[in-house]
């Protein structure tokens, strides 16, 4: 992966005519959540006013990152920012000031901000904190007793939604720092303190390994200008913290694990700027970089490097949050354009990571994936679709995006709180890797016992609706055999079921051997009983005769009297007699060498009852349809 963000960033470095442009940053989102355009938030000190004045009036646009030096934080979580343009308010409520004094060299800009400081800004225990009461139009006087970052922050948020009706939050893509009216971020002094602090110098670097023995750079080789801070780092994954992984227990040698010259600090710093500006992306809950490894023919500029980018970004977008097939096709068939025209071959890495602070932390890395792997998705998706939907159980497309909700997983503050087997289930599918076809659909039942039984905690507790569930579920097990991704199973031959073509056709289809098709057709009888107990606007307490747990033979033996029981009960047997048939014959010639486990056992069961509702409910609402358009009579 170093590589591969080395060789982006050595292209970015080569062909920026300026060298703070690979640090440039811009606002993803520009927009707010009613569509409007994000606007500049100025915070303006007019020193002979003597009054702070905000200002909205400029709209955000492509460029403006560039004009205003928009970089983000510099360094480490503990590093003092001194930053003068952000996409947070909270760096000049306190920090930006104080710190910017700590670093300026020249006399008069010293006196300046110093002037700013005494005016405009509060000292409280040694924390400076700007002054409410000299922001124009505020009659409110400052409670000298709270104040705080937060106090300040808050107080700002209401001025700013009563004075302008915006949200700070919400409505401002930058803000930025003025002295009357003009913006300092534009001077050479704070251009020169941004490049002096974003790129190593030979001198810095020189000293940065002062007294230690001597090495390399990791990634050309060279033995001068070398250092081992990776704090510059804006995709920080690089444990500098903890001893034990530094070698011989000691924080110098650090620089043992990854060190580097000025020079490639530079290239790996633009790179990681690049792939996080370009590159990232979301599966379902978990964000990822998307990391292409070029083999041969590597794009030579900077726009062809986009123009590839653009087109991998929006296919992968695509492919795990599928909408529309047609759309994944064109999007699929433009990044093979561009390869094929430009000649490039790549490999792509898919890295899940997690934000803790400002530190990095990776959780999952799929390597060296080969990018046709999104054309067997796109078949994969359309067979999927395509087999539900003329069987009448779905018309939506499944996504990989809703693999965490078919799942088990427990919800924290940050997601999901059991990621582990999601994970690897991603891994399976990008790698075409075999997954245990047993453990899943265990994993799906406890899934099923989660809605059925209303428990809490859960990413699927708001789910109400078991046969929707089941049928997502079974569209997964499709897709993953589409892939090639479970073991191969002997299916059952059809020609002797006495069955309607409806039914034989889905049982083929799905690959059913003649035990999970015994046990689908057990589940449509309980269907077809809850179906009439629900007629008569009750709930289906058939259901309660399944525990959602699993169940062994013994128990499958009480259910197939218990069902016939209950079809004779409900008055349906003569309309589900060659169906229980059937199900007894498959069933009594398996017996003896059932190996269908407890869990498969009732999720094969549920799958047949989820069958049956989901026709029965589909073909009340194409009934209604057609009373609502006039065509009953």
């Amino acid at each position: 992966m170093q590589e591969a963000v080395y060789e982006i960033g050595k292209l970015v470095v080569s062909k920026a005519s300026d060298p703070l442009i690979p640090h440039i940053k811009k606002i993803k989102n520009s927009k707010n959540k009613n569509g409007d355009s994000l606007n500049i938030f100025k915070i303006n000190f007019d020193m002979n006013k003597d009054v702070i004045i905000f200002s909205i009036e400029e709209e955000y646009s492509d460029f403006s990152s560039k004009d205003y030096l928009f970089v983000g934080r510099i360094g480490g979580p503990n590093s003092k920012q001194f930053i003068l343009s952000d996409n947070k308010f909270d760096y000049f409520i306190s920090e930006s000031i104080p710190n910017l004094l700590n670093k300026l060299e020249d006399e008069e800009k010293r006196n300046l901000f110093q002037e700013v400081l005494n005016k405009f800004y509060l000292e409280k225990d040694g924390s400076y904190f700007l002054n409410i009461e000299k922001i124009e139009e505020n009659k409110e006087k400052i409670d000298n007793e709270n104040l705080n970052l937060k106090y300040v922050k808050d107080y700002i948020t209401k001025y700013v939604k009563k004075r302008f009706d915006c949200k700070l939050k919400d409505d401002f893509a930058l803000f930025v720092l003025c002295i009357n009216d003009e913006p300092v971020c534009k001077e050479d002094f704070y251009r020169e303190l941004l490049i002096n602090n974003l790129i190593s110098s030979t001198d810095k670097s020189k000293k940065s390994l002062k007294n230690v023995d001597k090495g390399c750079c990791n990634m050309c080789g060279s033995e001068s200008n070398l250092i081992n801070n990776s704090s510059k780092f804006p995709i920080k994954y690089y444990i500098t913290d903890k001893i034990t992984f530094a070698s011989d227990f000691k924080s110098e040698n650090f620089r043992k694990n990854f060190q580097f010259c000025a020079e490639c600090e530079n290239i790996l710093v633009s790179g990681q700027n690049y792939i996080k500006e370009k590159l990232s992306s979301k599966i379902s809950n978990f964000s990822v970089y998307l990391v292409p490894h070029f083999i041969f023919d590597q794009p030579n500029d900077l726009k062809k490097l986009e123009k590839l980018i653009t087109k991998l970004s929006s296919s992968f977008s695509t492919v795990v949050n599928l909408k529309e097939i047609k759309v994944l096709k064109e999007n699929l068939a433009a990044l093979k354009e561009v390869m094929s025209l430009e000649r490039y071959a790549f490999t792509l890495d898919i890295i899940f990571y997690k934000m803790s602070n400002a530190a990095t932390k990776f959780i999952k890395v799929i390597k060296d994936l080969n990018p046709s792997i999104f054309d067997k998705f796109e078949a994969a998706y359309y067979d999927v679709y395509d087999l539900f939907n003329r069987n009448n159980l779905s018309n939506k497309n499944f996504s990989i995006n809703h693999i965490p909700y078919l799942l088990p997983i427990k919800k924290d503050s940050s997601g999901f709180a059991n990621y582990n087997y999601i994970l690897m289930i991603y891994n399976n599918l990008f790698q075409q890797l075999k997954i245990d076809k047993k453990v899943l659909i265990k994993k799906f039942l406890e899934t099923l016992n989660v809605i059925y039984y209303e428990k809490y905690g859960y990413t699927v507790s708001d789910d109400k609706d078991l046969k929707i569930k089941v049928i997502e579920q079974l569209k997964f097990i499709k897709f993953c055999e589409f892939l090639n991704c479970f073991e191969k199973e002997e299916a059952m031959i059809t020609d002797d079921l006495k069955l309607n073509d409806k039914f034989i056709s889905f049982i083929k289809e799905m690959n059913y051997t003649e035990q999970q098709t015994a046990m689908f057709l057990l589940g449509y009888l309980i269907g077809e009983i809850g179906k009439k107990q629900n007629s008569n606007n009750q709930k289906k307490p058939i259901l309660n005769k399944l525990s959602f747990k699993g169940a062994d033979k013994q128990k499958l033996i009480k259910l197939s009297v218990m069902i016939m029981n209950k079809l004779k009960q409900e008055k349906i047997l003569q309309y589900n007699e060659i169906i229980y048939s059937q199900f007894k014959f498959l069933f009594d010639k398996n017996l003896n060498v059932w190996n269908l486990s407890n869990y498969e056992n009732e999720f094969y069961i549920l799958s047949g009852y989820s069958y049956s509702s989901a026709l029965n409910y589909n073909k009340q609402n194409e009934s209604k349809g057609e009373e609502e358009n006039g065509n009953k009579e």
